[in-house]
């Protein structure tokens, strides 16, 4: 049996993890959470994986160490913001707590 290093995250670094398989399965979009097609941005994306827990999607969006003058939906928006950063972000904040 192989060993899955996600069992050593914390929740929210789970749930990060899962936010950028989200984005991969559906794929991304830009200026709104989920769009016609079903593509999410990186709030979007969180807010699927993380329904009905406010508390959760608040840690896993400080996390993200998006500076606190951006949301992450300001963030993830900029222009010519690509896909792979989003992807970056969540996944380095996932293991970031692993790296300490």
């Amino acid at each position: 049996m192989l060993y899955d290093r996600r069992k050593g995250l914390s929740q929210v670094g789970r749930d990060l993890l899962a936010a950028a398989d989200y984005i991969r399965e559906h794929g991304w979009c830009q200026g709104v959470a989920v769009d016609y097609q079903g593509r999410v941005c990186i709030e979007g994306a969180l807010a699927k994986i993380i329904e009905y827990d406010p508390g959760r999607r608040v840690n896993a969006r400080m996390r993200l160490g998006i500076p606190s003058a951006f949301s992450p939906s300001e963030w993830n928006d900029k222009r010519g913001r690509k896909v792979n950063e989003v992807l970056d972000l969540l996944e380095n904040a996932a293991w970031s707590e692993v790296e300490k």
